[in-house]
Formats: C-alpha cells, structure tokens, sequence
C-alpha cells in the first residue's frame, strides 16, 4: 500500500500543515466552494457534493 504526503499552506496566514494519507483520500476546498454533501453507493463509490457560495 503506498501513501501520499500533502502540504497545505495558508495564504493569508502563511501557516503550513503537513499530512500523510494512507488509502484514502482528502478533498481540499478553497475560497467559497464548499463539501455540501457525501454519499456512498450500495457498490462503495464516495459521491462528494461541492458547492459554490456561503455554507448554511
């Protein structure tokens, strides 16, 4: 099994974090995008939902 090392940065704050992902995955969202809803299907495929403006 193999992994991924992922380093986000803040712009405005100029904060690093550094994470590792071992089989599975990460959704980074940006700006006013949004994860509005996850599902997953009787067969296991993760439906993610993203959506643009201001979450209720």
């Amino acid at each position: 099994m193999s992994g991924i090392r992922v380093t986000i940065e803040d712009l405005e704050a100029g904060t690093t974090e550094t994470t590792e992902i071992w089989n599975d995955y990460l959704l980074i969202c940006a700006g006013d995008r949004y994860l509005a809803d996850a599902s997953t299907t009787t067969e296991g495929t993760h439906v993610l939902t993203i959506r643009k403006g201001v979450q209720p």
